[in-house]
């Protein structure tokens, strides 16, 4: 019988259009709650949700059979519906973007840490100074214009 194994790790980060401060401290644990949900409904298993005001870190196990793109779609898609009509946000929605990156088994407790500490950590660190250190990390070259935005 034919076999198909995968255990791929990738921490996801997106923020809220224009970064403002859409997520409520009330709606936090909710909000975060209903990704994680989501998530395992569509085999991706939550490893941890957390983030800030202004943004979300993911922790998680890809499914084999959805692509990361639309895995990110679908949910930034329903996440956003569900805050604008659950928690009445009209206005509420995500960037048109996001930030993926894989993580080996080994590192999977460091970023689970790093999740669960955003309040401490940005208290000296802004989410564009983040997601540049993430960049150069990674490799990739930064886009001054979306990360001043």
């Amino acid at each position: 019988m034919p076999q198909s194994l995968s255990r791929v790790y990738v921490h996801i980060v997106f923020s809220t259009k224009n970064r403002e401060r859409l997520i409520m401290p009330d709606d936090m644990q909710e909000l975060f709650a209903y990704i994680g949900g989501m998530l395992n409904s569509m085999d991706c298993r939550v490893i941890t949700v957390g983030g800030m005001s202004d943004h979300v870190h993911i922790l998680c196990m890809q499914s084999r059979e959805m692509t990361l793109a639309n895995m990110v779609e679908r949910l930034k898609r329903n996440t956003s519906l569900w805050m604008q009509r659950r928690k009445n946000h009209r206005y509420f929605a995500w960037q048109s973007g996001y930030g993926a990156f894989s993580i080996s088994y080994n590192h999977v407790d460091a970023v689970k840490e790093y999740i669960a500490n955003q309040a401490a950590h940005h208290c000296h660190k802004t989410f564009a100074e983040e997601l540049r250190a993430w960049l150069e990390k990674y490799g990739i070259a930064p886009d001054d214009t979306f990360l001043r935005r």
